[in-house]
């Protein structure tokens, strides 16, 4: 049996808004499209990030697409195409037989790209963690058991570390340090307490009560 352990699943367009209540929908990430046809993560009213598809084997196409975003020519990509088979569950499947594997373990395609911008934003960071969590579930569903999505979380909330120094460019290079022992003992005793209960300490950690986590 052959399993890749580090494929990646690209987001649908509207996968953050449509995998949110609609209370939280303004906190959604988006893919769209500018005058030129490039397609761009965004949140809010910002561009998060140029949104390439890395096709296997093929890595100049990621530099050439680029370079004629940098010389204001219009995109000659077609999103939508290149990321299908990388997203909709049949197409994956497909894929997976044609390069005569079992299964794969899938991750976050843009993932790594918003944490930082939405750092600062801790609502609008687990609105979208969540988001991707619930559609990572229905992936693994129609996968029949051929398909991993891993879970993206944040334990930055948990109350284990305190800001000693602040960076203000970066709050990811703050200089940090334990709380003290009391507080962390604090920190134990209510994780010890929810030994028996799997959804409370799901909340508790994960700051969700989503049936998929338990």
């Amino acid at each position: 049996m052959f399993v890749d352990c580090d494929m990646h699943l690209f987001e649908p367009r509207d996968m953050w808004a449509s995998h949110l209540d609609a209370t939280r929908r303004d906190l959604a990430l988006r893919l769209e499209d500018d005058d030129q046809g490039y397609t761009w993560l965004a949140w809010r009213d910002r561009r998060v990030a140029l949104a390439d598809v890395n096709i296997p084997g093929n890595v100049d196409a990621i530099g050439a697409h680029r370079r004629r975003l940098r010389e204001g020519l219009p995109s000659d990509v077609d999103y939508n195409e290149l990321a299908r088979p990388y997203s909709a569950p049949a197409d994956r499947l497909r894929l997976l037989d044609a390069l005569g594997l079992e299964g794969a373990v899938l991750f976050p395609n843009y993932g790594l790209l918003w944490e930082r911008p939405l750092e600062a934003d801790l609502p609008a960071t687990l609105a979208n963690l969540a988001a991707w969590n619930r559609w990572a579930a229905e992936v693994a569903a129609e996968g029949r058991g051929r398909l991993h999505p891993v879970a993206h979380l944040t334990l930055r909330d948990l109350g284990w570390v305190k800001v000693i120094r602040g960076n203000r460019d970066s709050p990811r290079n703050n200089e940090v340090a334990l709380r003290d022992r009391e507080g962390l003992l604090q920190r134990r005793r209510e994780l010890m307490s929810l030994r028996r209960d799997a959804i409370g300490f799901i909340g508790l950690i994960f700051r969700s009560f989503d049936s998929i986590w338990v």
